[in-house]
Parts: C-alpha cells; structure tokens; sequence
C-alpha cells in the first residue's frame, strides 16, 4: 500500500479507520509506505491526521518498521515552500 501526502485531508477517527483497513488487507510480507504530514506541520489542528512518529510507531505495532523518519520535503511550488513529513515503511510480519 502506498499513501503519499493523503492522511491529513482526513479527520483523525477516519484516518485511524483506513490506516486498519489497509493493514487487515495487506497479506503477511506486504509493505505500507506512507508520507505523512507530520504534528510539527500543524500542531493547531486537533481535527485531522498530523501523526508524530510515536504515533505511527503505535499504530504499526506488530509490524516490523522499517524506516519511520521525520524530514522535510524538497522545496516546491511557485513560493518554493517545505512540510515537515514522515516518512514511513512498514513490513507485515
């Protein structure tokens, strides 16, 4: 599975609900890579999915996590601006 810069247009219940879903659907040895807009992005918002990676450390207990990393991400767009992300890849064991 793969979600690149999805998560956070969802509110947290609804993302935690996909994240599972995905995760009962990926077959033993299957991979999860996600980027995700991280806490520090938007530590105001309490409504939608900015995780830290505590938090999807948690979520991918009994998985083995195979880089979980903050970072920012390479300047884009016409005002050449950065997020602060995770990066995480995560193997089902």
């Amino acid at each position: 599975m793969i979600g690149i810069g999805i998560l956070h247009f969802l509110k947290k219940e609804d993302a935690y609900q996909l994240i599972k879903k995905m995760q009962e659907n990926t077959l033993t040895g299957g991979f999860h890579f996600l980027i995700c807009m991280s806490s520090e992005e938007n530590s105001n918002d309490k409504i939608h999915f900015y995780p830290n990676k505590e938090v999807l450390s948690k979520l991918y207990s009994g998985w083995e996590i195979v880089h979980n990393t903050p970072c920012l991400s390479k300047k884009h767009g016409e005002t050449m601006h950065q997020h602060k992300v995770i990066i995480l890849l995560a193997k089902k064991i």
